[in-house]
């Protein structure tokens, strides 16, 4: 028989241990038996954990869309759905119909977006009473290089949704040197970005994300709630630009950042270590476990 009651879910456990290390080290600390586990593991592990959390979660925490419909479909289970961004179906009126009407059918979880604009979406048009805003997932302060040069995180399944953004920062930065951090995929890189000035990286430490410059780029394109890299850019001391308008889609006017305009549309958001600090993995933490009607402290002192 399992002997975990409280579960975090994942697509990936190893998502977990990126993301939810501040969750997993609360459950730790209070000697609460916690299962970290991914849907998406294995061929099998979406059967199996689907019938561990129906038999023996009191209390489950889910993040990641696919992870969260799964969970959202146990409607009588408590827990947490972190919904760090809607991806792809971001502008499909019939997704966001269809996972409205998954949040409606639960009410013994709470709902908790990272993005702001979701937020207030879901707020305003469904009505929604069991959902809260909290920004990201907390971030952690990392070595950040001392060059002028501009850093950007991304991935090869995503840097391509966000290619005419990252142009339209290039065109009018002659002098400017992107470097390009986390893709593996280097002839895909130099196809998308001929004749502009960047460097590829490539995959590199999480701690050694942002050595190569003291700038950072955030591009739309892909639909993230908040990008876990635009949050340790900003906790680490880093300025940031960033198109206008998802700057306020991620609601960081409302945390407290401001910026100065630049051309196309874009703004730099200027370090704060105040401000920042309301962002950081201890404050985001902390959030979770107070902002939440089924709230961690509660739980572990039931536990």
């Amino acid at each position: 028989m399992m002997n975990s009651r409280y579960f975090i879910l994942n697509d990936k456990k190893k998502y977990n241990d990126l993301y939810r290390s501040g969750l997993l080290t609360f459950f730790e600390k209070h000697d609460l038996c916690v299962s970290s586990r991914g849907f998406f593991d294995s061929p099998f592990s979406i059967i199996k954990l689907i019938f561990d959390v129906m038999l023996y979660s009191n209390f489950s925490i889910s993040s990641n869309l696919r992870t969260n419909v799964i969970f959202l479909c146990l409607f009588w289970k408590k827990g947490l759905v972190i919904v760090n961004g809607l991806g792809r179906y971001k502008n499909s009126c019939g997704f966001r119909l269809f996972i409205s009407l998954l949040f409606s059918i639960n009410p013994r979880k709470k709902v908790v977006f990272q993005n702001f604009l979701d937020f207030r979406y879901f707020r305003r048009y469904f009505k929604l009473k069991n959902i809260v805003w909290i920004p990201g997932s907390g971030g952690v302060k990392r070595k950040i290089g001392s060059s002028d040069n501009v850093v950007l995180v991304s991935r090869d399944d995503k840097v391509s949704f966000a290619v005419s953004s990252i142009k339209s920062f290039l065109k009018k930065r002659e002098n400017v040197t992107l470097d390009i951090v986390g893709c593996k995929d280097e002839l895909l890189i130099k196809e998308l970005f001929i004749n502009y000035n960047t460097n590829f990286l490539g995959y590199v430490a999480q701690d050694n994300l942002f050595v190569s410059g003291k700038f950072f780029l955030q591009p739309t394109g892909y639909g993230e709630g908040v990008p876990h890299s635009l949050v340790d850019a900003l906790v680490s001391g880093m300025n940031v630009f960033i198109q206008q308008n998802l700057f306020i889609e991620f609601g960081l006017h409302v945390i407290g950042f401001e910026y100065n305009y630049h051309s196309g549309g874009w703004v730099e958001v200027l370090n704060n270590d105040s401000v920042a600090k309301k962002i950081g993995s201890n404050s985001i933490t902390n959030k979770y476990l107070n902002e939440t009607p089924f709230s961690l402290a509660i739980l572990s002192r039931l536990g």
